[in-house]
């Protein structure tokens, strides 16, 4: 939120660490380097910095971490290189998130004639010296929290910030959104605030009106539950997720994934496990939705929508949807291209609740608009079913996220430090 400024490498301070970017510069110019998830940085002369790219430990911290091991592998990491005239690193500051976050595209569904119209700015801030970090809801409550951040180490007076369906009233809060003071709202609706050098500031906001938003048309469609998944603690048992039960004080009535909002049983049977069951839809249905997880591994499987085959993946209950190459567990990593739905934190077993094992849902859309018939497959549960009226749009035209194949793990340790890795395994 702010720069600390340092001096060359010493002997007992050789690298130090800094968020997003670091730069070097004299009164007429200078060099800034962006990094996009690498944070340590050093000094080593008056004209040069260095981003370090890989950073492992000669020696372990104890003997079950390999943390000597800890960087081998895969690494993807991205760096950028801006040159600039003067001092002045407000603009470097801008430069460095939009690196790190850069603008995504996204399909939406609508029509030529809506109500936003063909261009829409969300939200709109008269003064180049400050930027906005956050804009969010309020975690209870529905007013709009804003959190402004001043990058130029210059006082502003009078910043105004406006969105489209106008500001009601606002008052100023701390990070954790209590109220901390009072906050001016002039007569057309903006935000007006001054801001010290480097300090962030945040608000919450009552809007005039809310932003008109497309109602998804989401229809629970009813299912024959034929298994007991979910158990309170003094009743706990085993159950059909390998054994292991969803902990009843974390099963919600209702999970909203995107736009779709799915409804749960909350008798003693709560989940479907796939026997060819025929699901008839509601009429007018144009997608429809499962929340769905599979047991004993990933699966590729076969749904019949309207009389067609639709092949659809479904992630594992209990894998990691997502890891990297930990050379020193004799693994490598993988990024599974799924849409998490849920996640439980443990589950129950007959004897007792395992903390720590986690537990994930999923949801998947399948073009069916009249029925679906399910496989016959045990090992896969349905945990409910929605019937959409408006079609999902596509989401994001690229990758939020890093995508990484499963490879066969093919690295050759040092005879001591396999030894050291297959203990881990057994540790």
């Amino acid at each position: 939120l702010g720069v600390i400024r340092r001096g060359t490498d010493k002997p007992n301070l050789y690298e130090v660490p800094a968020q997003n970017w670091a730069d070097i510069s004299n009164r007429k110019y200078g060099v800034s380097v962006f990094s996009e998830c690498k944070n340590g940085w050093d000094h080593p002369t008056p004209d040069t910095i260095r981003l370090t790219g890989i950073h492992t430990p000669l020696t372990d911290f104890g003997d079950e971490s390999l943390q000597s091991l800890m960087d081998f592998g895969t690494n993807r990491y991205a760096f950028g290189i801006y040159s600039h005239e003067g001092a002045d690193l407000s603009a470097t500051q801008r430069l460095a998130a939009a690196f790190v976050n850069p603008l995504a595209a996204f399909d939406v569904t609508g029509s030529k004639g809506g109500e936003l119209g063909g261009v829409y700015s969300y939200a709109t801030l008269n003064d180049a010296g400050v930027i906005i970090r956050a804009i969010k809801k309020e975690y209870c409550g529905t007013r709009l929290i804003v959190r402004f951040n001043e990058i130029a180490n210059k006082a502003h007076k009078n910043v105004k910030f406006s969105i489209p369906c106008g500001i009601a009233s606002a008052v100023e809060v701390n990070a954790v959104e209590e109220e901390i003071g009072p906050a001016k709202v002039n007569r057309t609706g903006e935000l007006v605030f001054d801001i010290a050098p480097y300090r962030p500031v945040t608000f919450a906001i009552t809007v005039k009106e809310q932003l008109p938003v497309q109602n998804q048309g989401c229809t629970a469609v009813a299912l024959d539950y034929n298994e007991r998944a979910v158990s309170v603690y003094a009743r706990r048992h085993a159950g059909v997720l390998g054994g292991y039960t969803l902990p009843a004080e974390q099963w919600p009535a209702q999970i909203t994934c995107g736009n779709v909002q799915y409804t749960l049983s909350q008798g003693k049977k709560t989940a479907m496990a796939a026997n060819g069951q025929k699901i008839v839809l509601p009429r007018g249905t144009k997608q429809t939705a499962l929340l769905i997880t599979a047991v004993g591994g990933d699966k590729d499987v076969e749904i019949l929508c309207d009389g067609e085959p639709v092949h659809v993946s479904v992630p594992d209950c209990y894998e990691a949807i997502g890891r990297w190459d930990m050379y020193g567990l004799l693994q490598t990593g993988y990024v599974k291209d799924c849409k998490l739905a849920y996640e439980f934190t443990h589950v129950n077993s007959e004897y007792c609740s395992v903390p720590a094992k986690q537990c994930y849902l999923f949801s998947v859309t399948v073009p069916a608009e009249k029925e679906i018939v399910m496989p016959i497959d045990k090992d896969l549960l349905i945990f409910a079913v929605t019937a959409l009226k408006n079609k999902q749009p596509k989401g994001s035209l690229q990758p939020l996220f890093d995508q990484l194949a499963l490879r066969p793990y093919c690295f050759t340790l040092p005879e001591d430090l396999q030894k050291k890795a297959e203990a881990c395994l057994d540790f």
